[in-house]
């Protein structure tokens, strides 16, 4: 094999390897922030109390 094929290759695999890593780490950020938005939209009432649900009432 040609130095330059070798080098291709590795540069390749270097670059499918990183876009893996970056994809699982959107993953988990995308996962962490939806926690994050449903944790902060829960409603409260004035006393502190939850905010009973739709079906509750």
């Amino acid at each position: 094999m040609e130095p330059y094929q070798v080098l291709y290759y590795k540069l390749f695999n270097a670059t499918t390897r990183v876009i893996e890593v970056l994809q699982e780490i959107q993953k988990e950020a995308e996962e962490l922030y939806i926690a994050a938005e449903e944790e902060s939209t829960a409603l409260v009432c004035r006393d502190g109390s939850p905010s009973p649900s739709p079906s509750q009432e």
